[in-house]
């Protein structure tokens, strides 16, 4: 095989013919189950397993082309400025020896030279052409975020096959959350590790840095601040992590930069019709009382709060009784509650006390189906808060 898997073609171990004939999105070919496939030159293959055959497609030269699902084909590139796709490594000591021996083979006989120049010269060549496009297309995909609000946005930015691992459940609170080994497994292993401003100096992110051994230069910490669930505050943090990314991958500060404008644009304008759902059923200036890690939140949605309340662990029967009777005197229709802070039964005692409706809100994509992305979680929050003041409402006429 030659160029972009081009030209003339052999059959090997069974296989059909293959087609000569290109398209504009690159040249099928066949081949027989757990065959490599060599490349001489050209951009990485997209490989997928279609029964009986799995099938290796190269794209035109300039297009780097993501692998599909499948079971990955084990594939090597030589003489290709592309990255390897990472899936197509799997079987590479197999792939490797293979290859190698059959050069050797060719040089002896061409040129005479033993195996033991020979076999130096292949092995450099391998590590010099090989390693560096494997590790480039680890790089890609080697990346891990504080949180899921986080790694959803930086995988919005990169654009696929880019997918991000969050280091801290999307349902647990951020400060009370038990980093496991395997965690920290994850992250010694990551490429790097994009983290809330707030993140940096919690105790169980600092020690699970610590005991990973990550070093500052693998740690990046996105400059915006505040609630990114909050639409402006995501266009802001959207921004920020574009400049801080292009420092990492210089070569995307042009794309990072036009992908955060539209991330940026994009949760303006959700946010605006988010917002004109609550302004028409009047959500603004109703009453609540609310858990202080959605309170910014609350205030955006235009809702009137008459008092806040932490977590359970932190409040006394005496702050319990004092609350309920501020939402009793103000007529508070609503008890806004914080999925993550854990304990949602000091908010439905609230509720009780005060006769308000009793709401649970989160602050990270990802705690429920239908809900991975920031625009889904934003709309099943405000989905939640009407309904809320629609019972409220029933219930007091």
């Amino acid at each position: 095989m030659e160029g972009h898997c081009g030209g003339n073609r052999r059959r090997r171990g069974g296989g059909h013919p293959q087609s000569d004939s290109p398209s504009p999105t690159g040249v099928w070919l066949d081949l027989p189950p757990k065959r490599g496939c060599l490349i001489l030159c050209g951009p990485p293959a997209q490989c997928r397993s279609d029964a009986p055959h799995r099938r290796c497609r190269a794209p035109p030269p300039g297009i780097s082309t993501p692998i599909n699902a499948g079971r990955p084909l084990p594939a090597f590139f030589l003489f290709n400025p592309h990255p390897v796709v990472p899936g197509c490594a799997r079987d590479a000591g197999f792939v490797s020896i293979t290859i190698m021996k059959n050069i050797i083979l060719f040089w002896r006989r061409r040129t005479g030279i033993g195996f033991s120049v020979g076999g130096i010269a292949i092995f450099f060549w391998m590590a010099v052409g090989w390693t560096p496009s494997i590790y480039a297309a680890q790089q890609e995909t080697d990346i891990m975020a504080g949180t899921s609000l986080a790694g959803e946005l930086v995988e919005r930015l990169l654009g696929p096959p880019v997918s991000v691992r969050p280091l801290l459940p999307p349902n647990m609170c951020p400060g009370h959350y038990d980093v496991r080994p395997g965690d920290i497994a994850a992250l010694a292993a990551c490429r790097i590790l994009i983290l809330h401003p707030w993140q940096r100096d919690m105790p169980n992110v600092a020690s699970a840095i610590r005991a990973a051994k990550l070093p500052e230069s693998r740690i990046c910490v996105i400059p915006a601040p505040g609630n990114w669930m909050l639409p402006d505050l995501r266009a802001g943090a959207a921004r920020a992590a574009a400049q801080a990314l292009a420092i990492v991958w210089p070569d995307r500060a042009a794309s990072l930069a036009s992908v955060a404008e539209a991330i940026a644009a994009d949760s303006v304008a959700v946010g605006a019709r988010e917002k004109a759902r609550l302004d028409e059923c009047g959500a603004g200036g109703v009453k609540a009382l609310c858990n202080e890690q959605q309170e910014a939140f609350a205030r955006w949605a235009g809702i009137d709060l008459v008092g806040t309340f932490g977590r359970a662990e932190g409040m006394s029967m005496g702050r319990m009784d004092a609350l309920i009777s501020r939402a009793r005197e103000s007529k508070a229709a609503l008890v806004i509650d914080n999925l993550q802070s854990g304990d949602v039964k000091t908010g439905e005692a609230l509720a009780r006390g005060a006769g308000a409706a009793h709401v649970v809100l989160t602050n990270f994509p990802g705690t429920e189906p239908g809900a991975e992305t920031w625009e889904e979680t934003l709309h099943r929050n405000v989905d939640r808060i009407l309904a809320a003041i629609v019972r409220w409402r029933g219930g007091h006429g």
